[in-house]
């Protein structure tokens, strides 16, 4: 049985780098993922910002202005 396992070492070995390189792509999807979940996240926040501030803006006018 060793000798088996001997004789289907280079096979053996590239199963493993497939599997190494496979298991990398993964957690590299899985963080690419997560970095973009974040940035999305801060545009949204940005953008919810943005309008309270404009909505702020134009509601001191109608009340102090007159707009």
């Amino acid at each position: 049985m060793f000798a088996l396992f001997v004789a289907t070492a280079p096979a053996w070995v590239a199963v493993a780098a497939v599997a190494a390189v496979a298991a990398v792509a993964a957690v590299a999807a899985v963080a690419a993922v997560a970095a973009g979940m974040v940035v999305s996240e801060g545009f949204d926040y940005a953008a919810k910002g943005i309008r309270s501030g404009f909505d702020s803006f134009i509601g001191y006018g109608v009340e102090n202005w007159g707009w």
